[in-house]
């Protein structure tokens, strides 16, 4: 294996899955592999190139940013341009020598970059960063409902379920996209070696992915320093990370905050802020801050309170919290609950359940029991922190296995 071809929709950090092919392709190039960086979507990462990687940006826009919703709905089923520009791209290399590297196609990619790939005969290596292998919404979640999807991906009752967080018309352009996918994309006939971050994640998986398919766990790494356990003030509030949708459960830290009486804290933004507000009247909105300020937020926090409705695969967040010391209430629907131990370095509690979830907080109202859990939650972590090493370890091995199977 000398050359990697890292496949995202995107060349700069705005999300956690761009961070971690990113952060991935750095890592990969630290020790000694070419890499090459393929995104329809720029600005490139600067580090990217100042680490000696070649770049392939297409300078398109994303789904959200498509000139139209119909040309963004076509270029998202089956995107022309960057079909014919990574079918360029690989047929210049050894498939002897080369192993590609995707991390997502959903936003900009689209199916046809699938099939580019499975059309060139170089190996692969998929990471799951969601469910778009085998759910059309990417998430198993029936967001009107508000409550996890049982249906067969694909199957008439999904295909004619309202499942999607926005509009009847875009369940639509993701059926279509998703019957693409394996149709004329042939995903499912390329899919033999992933990486998976949760045992949630692969356990949801499992049952849609083919028979001989190859899975390999490698943790998300994250970029933290070790500061100490945080000093958990006794007038420290509860602190709400993310997005501010129906799926993140903001509303039911809101409700449960406000029956214990705990000062809640709300970092993030989103389609429900106007009316998280009027819920929490009383909580601190600071919108989405930079990473420094998110970092001194959390160290200033008593608890994260992580209510995710949704089978959340590998929340960057509660690793962020364990390292800093600071205890997390989890949802026991989410891969969160598996880096947590109930009791010891957090609390788990029932999903979308306000009794559950305020007692949980009530209990934390305690300040020794809060420092406890805290200190608890630093030493687990630091014993063994996700670095980026860690990760690029077995990053490395999986795309051996895969050019050589």
């Amino acid at each position: 294996m000398k050359t990697i071809v890292v496949c995202y929709d995107y060349g700069y950090v705005n999300g956690g899955a761009a961070k971690v092919a990113i952060l991935g392709a750095l890592g990969l190039a630290a020790r000694g592999y070419r890499v090459i960086y393929f995104a329809p979507v720029g600005p490139m990462d600067e580090r990217l190139t100042a680490a000696g990687i070649e770049t392939i940006c297409l300078d398109q826009q994303d789904l959200a940013g498509a000139s139209s919703p119909l040309r963004g709905a076509l270029r998202g089923i089956w995107n022309v341009d960057a079909a014919r520009r990574l079918t360029s791209l690989l047929g210049g290399l050894d498939a002897k020598s080369t192993v590609i590297y995707q991390h997502g196609w959903s936003k900009a990619m689209s199916p046809s970059c699938q099939r580019a790939i499975a059309k060139s005969g170089i190996p692969s290596l998929y990471y799951m960063h969601e469910y778009f292998a085998a759910c059309p919404n990417g998430a198993f979640f029936d967001y009107p409902a508000g409550k996890n999807c049982e249906r067969a991906p694909m199957s008439l009752a999904c295909i004619t379920r309202n499942c999607d967080a926005r509009a009847l018309h875009h369940k639509a352009f993701r059926v279509a996209r998703h019957g693409a996918l394996n149709s004329f994309g042939k995903f499912d006939k390329a899919l033999r070696h992933i990486i998976y971050i949760s045992e949630l994640q692969l356990r949801v998986m499992r049952p849609w992915l083919p028979d001989d398919v190859e899975p390999q766990y490698a943790p998300n790494p994250i970029d933290v320093a070790d500061d100490g356990p945080a000093p958990i003030a006794d007038d420290a509030p509860f602190l709400f990370v993310g997005r501010f949708s129906r799926e993140k459960g903001a509303f039911l830290a809101a409700e449960a905050a406000g029956r214990v009486n705990a000062p809640m804290q709300f970092v993030g933004d989103g389609e429900l802020m106007d009316a998280l507000k009027v819920a929490a009247p009383a909580a601190e909105f600071t919108g989405w801050v930079a990473p420094q300020r998110a970092t001194e937020l959390m160290r200033h926090a008593r608890a994260l309170v992580f209510p995710s409705l949704w089978y959340e695969c590998q929340p960057l967040t509660v690793l962020e919290a364990l390292a800093n010391g600071v205890p997390i209430i989890v949802s026991d629907n989410c891969a969160g609950a598996e880096f947590v131990t109930d009791g010891e370095t957090g609390l788990h509690v029932a999903s979308q359940n306000v009794d559950s979830l305020a007692a949980a907080m009530g209990r934390l109202m305690d300040n020794d029991k809060a420092r406890s859990l805290g200190k608890s939650a630093y030493d687990r972590y630091w014993a063994a922190p996700h670095t980026l090493d860690r990760r690029v370890d077995v990053v490395e091995r999986a795309l051996g296995n895969a050019i050589t199977s």
